[in-house]
């Protein structure tokens, strides 16, 4: 595997540039937030030509039936039980999302 940069770029007027504590702040914050965000979609959605391959785009997506009265583009616990018990994590994560979020 080989490494690549991350290169941001901001443009900002004079005027902005007077206060530049508060845009230093700014600045670190909105890039942090960006970087994050281009590397998880990397990893959920890469295509795996010059990038990392997403989970989506991999051969390790597996497809749950939808349960009888389940809403369409939904997941309930229910669907984590057919995978058997190599899905404990995935079961255990599960539970804490309903607890979170309700079912």
């Amino acid at each position: 595997m080989s490494l690549n940069k991350l290169v941001g770029l901001c443009y900002a007027t004079d005027e902005v540039l007077q206060d530049a504590n508060a845009l230093e702040i700014t600045i670190l914050l909105e890039f942090v937030e960006e970087i994050a965000f281009q590397i998880d979609d990397a990893i959920i959605n890469g295509s795996g030509a010059g990038q990392r391959l997403g989970v989506i785009n991999s051969s390790a997506t597996v497809t749950a039936i939808k349960e009888t009265g389940q809403a369409a583009s939904t997941v309930v616990f229910v669907n984590f039980l057919s995978y058997g018990p190599g899905c404990c994590r995935e079961v255990k994560l599960m539970k804490q999302v309903e607890r979170c979020f309700g079912e």
